[in-house]
């Protein structure tokens, strides 16, 4: 072989080798999405539902429970704790007529005892279920 040969041999080979080596064309991407943040919409919360006092009148309660009844032995405070939790079943749902049976059928309980309980506590320590007690017994 010639050096001419060899030459030209040589750059042919240069020149194939930085065909395959060469870099690919550079390529432009599309920019980045831009996320922005948008809050969650405000809901306001209503305030809170207060229910009114109770007007209660436990004086008179006691002096009503012990003229209607016979509660010797039973303390004014067990006779108020009894109103009180009448009042607090008739707030937690039970209805008028579900708490007189409750309280006049109960096992050994006087019925009398039960309806001068129920009446007594509506009327005296929570007046307001005095509706529902006029619509149970027929009377207002």
């Amino acid at each position: 072989m010639t050096a001419r040969r060899v030459a030209l041999v040589g750059l042919a080979s240069v020149a194939l080798l930085a065909g395959c080596a060469s870099t690919p064309p550079i390529q432009t991407l599309a920019p980045a999405p831009v996320h922005t943040f948008t809050p969650a919409p405000v809901i306001a919360t209503p305030p809170p539902v207060v229910a009114p006092a109770r007007v209660s009148d436990d004086a008179g309660y006691l002096s009503n429970e012990r003229r209607v009844y016979d509660f010797t032995g039973v303390t004014d405070a067990k006779l108020l704790d009894v109103g009180y939790t009448v009042c607090d079943t008739l707030d937690a749902g039970v209805t008028v007529p579900k708490l007189h049976t409750i309280l006049t059928n109960t096992a050994g309980a006087d019925p009398k005892m039960g309806n001068a309980v129920l009446a007594g506590a509506i009327v005296f320590l929570c007046p307001e279920y005095q509706a529902a007690l006029s619509a149970y017994t027929g009377k207002s």
